[in-house]
């Protein structure tokens, strides 16, 4: 990597000679070049080239044409990881207020014993550096959260079913500065020309939620599917298959709350069969109501005893089916949670399936009274069509 710049800018040639040649020996020390201007003008023409490794800027208060104050603004408005000093032999006021405003590190009267300004030198620079590796640190640690999202979005990507009595629609929408959470959502065509939707949401945000509902995937997809492509499918041994997998297997991890509910739809009986692990209810959306569909069920890895059993319901043709996770409702704080009624109103809303989801968060949102979802957010829908 490049070494730090540091800057000093001064009309008295003088000054700039002795403070270079007097930390000569100090810059050397520390990988670290000093850079001279002779004016503030001639500073920033310099800095357009030299910004990206100018640790920081020293400058003198009254110099001709643009003041120190002024310039030492320009520099905190053009390149604001830079550290700025004020080195000035006079007490302005006004000018020393302005250069505050303009946030310097620090201001040191001249003339002044060098091992003073070296030493402020020295804590300027040890917080730029450290600025700069957590920056490198930010920005690595947003590329992994980046790539954790894709690969996150690859795993749960499910190409949704066609078929003429049913039409399915899929929103997930995880917290947008983490890029991957805890949801988890799949929607899967048996043979029987069933469906199995399922839905869930592990505690927890980023790479932890991520890398557990990668695990519950694979469980699922090898571990229980592909071991029944023979046997009917019933929800309540699903979630009790799964508990104690994650009972087994995720026991370690403190702390660690998965709900989970799983559907079967049968379009040809007209039929749904249900089981729930603590997560909220799904709704059948019908005659300009919605019906919460309740199944108790304790959350998966809490005991690996747990029961569960398996509820039914009858379909008609036209019924809205909506599954989402708990993101939607909980936006952040009391005074931004949706309440059951006005979630009942939010489900309701007479749009086509294909807005319907995007609608519904936008909507849920504004009854909070908010810009943004605070947890991961998941709508799965389907409308039934008979």
């Amino acid at each position: 990597m490049d070494e730090w710049k540091i800057l000093f800018v001064d009309d008295e040639d003088l000054i700039l000679d002795s403070v270079s040649l007097a930390l000569s020996d100090w810059a050397r020390g520390r990988g670290v070049s000093i850079l001279t201007a002779a004016s503030a003008e001639a500073g920033l023409a310099l800095l357009e080239n030299e910004s990206a490794r100018m640790a920081l800027v020293v400058s003198d208060m009254r110099m001709p044409g643009m003041k120190g104050s002024d310039f030492l603004m320009r520099v905190r408005s053009l390149y604001p990881e830079i550290i700025t000093i004020l080195f000035s032999g006079y007490s302005d006021i006004p000018e020393i207020r302005k250069a505050i405003t303009a946030g310097i590190f620090s201001f040191i009267l001249k003339p002044c014993d060098i091992d003073v300004l070296r030493a402020e030198i020295e804590k300027a620079l040890d917080i730029r550096m450290t600025r700069e590796e957590r920056r490198i640190y930010q920005r690595r640690l947003e590329e992994e959260l980046r790539w954790g999202g894709e690969l996150q979005k690859a795993l749960l990507r499910c190409d949704l079913p066609e078929n003429g009595d049913v039409s399915f629609s899929v929103t997930y929408q995880p917290l947008p500065g983490l890029q991957c959470g805890g949801d988890y959502y799949s929607l899967i065509p048996l043979p029987d020309a069933k469906y199995l939707c399922l839905i869930g949401d592990v505690s927890g945000h980023g790479i932890q939620g991520a890398f557990v509902t990668a695990m519950l995937k694979a469980w699922i997809s090898d571990g229980y599917m592909n071991r029944r492509r023979a046997a009917p499918i019933d929800p309540a041994d699903l979630l009790t298959w799964l508990n104690h997998s994650v009972c087994g297997e995720l026991n370690r991890i403190p702390d660690l709350l998965v709900t989970f509910a799983a559907c079967l739809l049968d379009p040809a009986a007209m039929r749904l069969s249900y089981a729930n692990a603590g997560h909220l209810p799904f709704h059948v959306v019908r005659d300009g109501g919605a019906i919460p569909m309740h199944a108790e069920g304790m959350a998966l890895g809490f005991a690996s005893e747990a029961g569960y059993g398996t509820e039914t319901a009858a379909l008609r043709p036209g019924d809205r089916i909506v599954f989402f996770t708990d993101g939607l409702v909980e936006v952040g704080a009391a005074d931004g949670h949706v309440d059951a009624d006005v979630l009942r109103h939010l489900l309701c809303a007479k749009v086509p399936l294909s807005g319907f989801n995007d609608n519904l968060l936008r909507m849920a949102l504004a009854a909070a009274g908010k810009d943004g979802f605070t947890d991961d957010v998941t709508v799965v829908s389907m409308d039934v069509k008979g």
